[in-house]
């Protein structure tokens, strides 16, 4: 009797201070990280690559996959449309052998219409 009523203390003890019986797992999948974005100029663009300068002279490469999002303004386009000096953002994620994963490329446009050179 005692056993259980020192059990019934400590469940009680742990509903107040957590809130709830069981306590609420909170998912990983609903957790969003911004990725880091990389803004400079296409050297050349493929489906399954993409190198760009930077606005500081370095070059990065970034690999492309079928998740890579290719954009101009809000539409979706091919790689091909990204010409050698367009500028553009690229956000990428870290891929777990060191390379950087491009998921958005997106076109900078001047306020014309013009694509950036």
């Amino acid at each position: 009797m005692r056993h259980l009523a020192l059990w019934m203390f400590a469940l009680a003890a742990y509903g107040q201070y957590y809130g709830e019986w069981p306590p609420e797992r909170k998912s990983d999948k609903s957790v969003e990280v911004a990725m880091p974005a990389f803004p400079g100029s296409v050297q050349s663009a493929s489906a399954k690559a993409l190198n760009l300068e930077l606005h500081d002279g370095n070059t990065m490469n970034f690999k492309c996959s079928k998740k890579t999002v290719w954009l101009d303004g809000e539409k979706k386009v091919k790689p091909e449309a990204f010409k050698e000096g367009d500028m553009v953002v690229v956000e990428a994620k870290k891929a777990p052998d060191g390379t950087m994963d491009a998921m958005y490329v997106r076109l900078q446009r001047e306020k014309d219409g013009a694509p950036k050179k």
